[in-house]
C-alpha cells in the first residue's frame, strides 16, 4: 500500500503544506522554461529611461503591456499565461496542469504590474473569480481590485482617503461602516 507524503509521521503534517511545496517547485522550474525564456527574448526591445550625469543615455530592456498597450521597463512587467493555468490541487490531473503551466511561447503575454492595480493583478483576479464561478466584466474586476487595495489601508490613511472623497463622519465611524462606504464607492455588487 502506498503511503501519503503527509501525516503524523511525515515532514508535512497536512496535505495543504505538501501541495504548497510542490507548487513552489513547479513555479521555480517554470521561470527557466525554454519557451517562456524565448518569449521574453523575442518580445522585448531596448528603451531609453534616463540619462547619466555625463549625458549618456541609460538603456534598459522594455516591452509593451498587452492590455493597456503602454511601454514599460521589464522590471514593471510580468509574463502572463493568456489562458489561465488554474490552481494546483489534487482534483486537476498532473497532465492538465503541466500542459497549461508550460505552453507554447505564443500563449504568453506581457502585462504591467503596478502594485494592486496593474493589468496583471486585475487579469489574475478576474481569472480567479471565473474559476470560482463569477464572470466579472473588466470594469467590475478593476473596481474590485481598487476596493481590495483601499480596504487594506490602516484606519488613519483610509479615513483621509474617505475625507478626500467627501465621506460623512457617520461613514467613518467604524470598520463596518467604512467597508460599506467603500463597497458603494467602488460599486461592488457582491
Amino acid at each position: 500500500m502506498n503511503k501519503l507524503p503527509w501525516g503524523e509521521d511525515c515532514f508535512y503534517k497536512r496535505e495543504a503544506q505538501w501541495i504548497n511545496f510542490c507548487r513552489g517547485g513547479i513555479r521555480r522550474i517554470a521561470n527557466r522554461y525554454p519557451e517562456k525564456v524565448a518569449f521574453m527574448k523575442e518580445n522585448r526591445f531596448k528603451m531609453e529611461v534616463n540619462r547619466f550625469k555625463n549625458g549618456r543615455a541609460k538603456i534598459v530592456y522594455g516591452a509593451t503591456c498587452a492590455e493597456c498597450n503602454q511601454d514599460f521597463q521589464l522590471k514593471f512587467l510580468q509574463v502572463d499565461h493568456i489562458n489561465a493555468v488554474g490552481s494546483f490541487d489534487l482534483d486537476l490531473t498532473m497532465r492538465q496542469y503541466f500542459t497549461s503551466m508550460f505552453p507554447h511561447r505564443s500563449e504568453y503575454q506581457w502585462l504591467c504590474n503596478e502594485k494592486g492595480n496593474g493589468c496583471h493583478d486585475i487579469k489574475s483576479y478576474k481569472d480567479n473569480m471565473l474559476l470560482k464561478g463569477h464572470n466579472l466584466s473588466d470594469q467590475d474586476a478593476i473596481n474590485a481590485k481598487k476596493w481590495i487595495t483601499t480596504k487594506k489601508l490602516k484606519a488613519t490613511p483610509l479615513k483621509a482617503f474617505m475625507k478626500k472623497h467627501k465621506a460623512s463622519e457617520e461613514n467613518m465611524r467604524n470598520k463596518a461602516t467604512r467597508d460599506e462606504w467603500l463597497k458603494d464607492k467602488f460599486k461592488i455588487w457582491w
